[in-house]
């Protein structure tokens, strides 16, 4: 059984998810160093990108960065992993303040989402854009 799909690895997902961020961070960390221990790159891919979003809504945004570096170095041949990272980048992009980039983001990974078949991931950006989109059109006017 893959790391990313034990137990273990389940319940920190689980928690992260729920909003228990404290008690899903060492589960995650673990995971993450068993998968790297165990050669599972996808595994580790997948803890290091929820990593990334936990410090960083957990205000640790240099442990955030780490996370998310950790992660672009692992997607090798995984071209899903990118999608992924936009989408944390167009996150990150839209909670520094930074509309534009947020947005610009946002919709580049949507349209590479839709064209590769990944229409999970797009529609998680629609927070992304919602927030996004709206203020700068109200700008406009």
């Amino acid at each position: 059984m893959s790391t990313y799909h034990q137990p273990s690895t389940a319940i920190g997902l689980a928690l992260y998810w729920a909003g228990d961020l404290e008690t899903a961070r060492p589960l995650l960390e673990r995971a993450a160093q068993l998968a790297l221990s165990r050669g599972e790159e996808w595994s580790r891919l997948g803890v290091l990108l929820t990593l990334a979003l936990l410090e960083w809504e957990t205000g640790n945004l240099h442990q955030a960065e780490l996370h998310r570096q950790a992660a672009e170095e692992a997607i090798g041949e995984f071209a899903e992993g990118l999608l992924w990272l936009l989408e944390i980048d167009a996150r990150y992009a839209l909670d520094r303040g930074d509309l534009v980039a947020a947005q610009a983001t946002a919709e580049l990974c949507r349209a590479r989402a839709l064209r590769t078949g990944c229409v999970q991931l797009g529609t998680r950006l629609i927070r992304v854009l919602a927030h996004a989109v709206e203020p700068l059109h109200l700008v406009e006017h």
